[in-house]
């Protein structure tokens, strides 16, 4: 059942629009990969321009999240998905992997543009990973957990500059200790917290619950 709404999503996910949003993020990797040194840079050079791709994921995902989330919030789909036996744990991993997975196909070629210019280490692929995992289900479960659904035309707004905020945390405590293990360290830490918080705040009853 949750592979086919998987698929559903997906499809859905991946119109016209997709096309378009493709196109612009190939235009800004495209000067931001002509504009910026990066293979010159130092390891936390590199991290920044990493970090810099994550706002750029972040900013598509949760594009698609509200053209999907939204509508099925409005609909009351998800309270009959959620009354045909999907947990509330499935609900919200099915729309990580069809979200994430559309915003992959989308950024494809930008990442392709951005691995080519730097640096892989192991580092940057732990930060990569968690980030987007984290990022993802924050969108998913901040979207789930709104109830008036008007708070989330500034949604973007507000979670890239929380995200903007905790990376620049993270890079003052990288600026006095010079480890970037601390960095990964710190930023895990705080998105684990957010996730908690919402996790136990997103219960079946809050999501079901919306007005416009």
């Amino acid at each position: 059942m949750v592979i086919n709404l998987i698929r559903e999503d997906i499809k859905n996910l991946l119109d016209k629009n997709a096309i378009l949003m493709c196109i612009m993020a190939i235009f800004f990797t495209f000067i931001s990969y002509f504009l910026g040194d990066i293979n010159e840079g130092t390891s936390i050079a590199n991290f920044m321009k990493i970090e810099g791709f994550l706002i750029l994921y972040i900013v598509f995902f949760i594009e698609l999240a509200k053209s999907t989330l939204i509508g099925d919030k409005i609909s009351k789909k998800i309270e009959f998905i959620l009354a045909n036996g999907l947990t509330r744990k499935e609900l919200i991993v099915k729309y990580m992997i069809s979200i994430m997975i559309a915003t992959f196909v989308i950024l494809a070629p930008s990442i392709i543009l951005i691995l080519l210019k730097i640096k892989i280490s192991a580092p940057i692929i732990v930060n990569l990973f968690f980030s987007i995992i984290f990022e993802s289900a924050i969108v998913v479960m901040m979207i789930l957990y709104t109830i008036n659904i008007n708070k989330l035309n500034g949604l973007q707004i507000k979670l890239i500059l929380s995200m903007m905020v905790i990376m620049g945390i993270c890079f003052l405590l990288y600026y006095f200790t010079n480890m970037i293990e601390l960095y990964l360290a710190l930023k895990i830490t705080i998105f684990t917290i957010i996730l908690i918080f919402l996790s136990i705040k997103t219960n079946k009853e809050r999501i079901v619950i919306s007005y416009y």
